[in-house]
């Protein structure tokens, strides 16, 4: 069992959770699978975890951890990640619907990652064929 920190890309908002599956569970996040809190404050980045024993221990760390002060979880967060940078950020990318693992020197891609050209930049309408029909 895991128990994890979430921070939002500017660090104003922290989230705390548990799982049995880590990997599956930042999936969810970043994808935004499920409507809740970190959805709805692009709650994403994974700052801190532990591995736990079982899952009524997890529970109870989760618990206690989630009644720090901010400062107290900051701290927490610091000493395992001085920078919080995402440590899911390499761990998969996703491409046209399918997901897989890849090695950290590939780019990452979330939810759908299809390159798009902006139908409108600057107000007006761009000029030309559409990408998919430039040769």
């Amino acid at each position: 069992m895991y128990v994890y920190i979430l921070a939002s890309p500017n660090r104003n908002a922290l989230y705390v959770g548990v799982t049995k599956d880590l990997e599956r569970r930042m999936y969810e996040h970043k994808n935004k699978l499920h409507d809740g809190h970190t959805s709805k404050y692009n709650i994403v980045d994974l700052v801190y975890y532990e591995e736990g024993g079982d899952s009524s221990s997890a529970i109870e760390r989760e618990k206690q951890i989630k009644h720090w002060s901010r400062s107290k979880k900051e701290a927490l967060i610091s000493g395992m990640n001085p920078d919080w940078r995402d440590l899911s950020e390499d761990w998969w990318r996703i491409t046209r619907g399918r997901s897989f693992r890849q090695r950290p020197s590939q780019p990452r891609y979330f939810e759908g990652a299809k390159r798009v050209e902006k139908s409108h930049q600057g107000g007006r309408k761009p000029r030309g064929k559409p990408l998919e029909m430039r040769t």
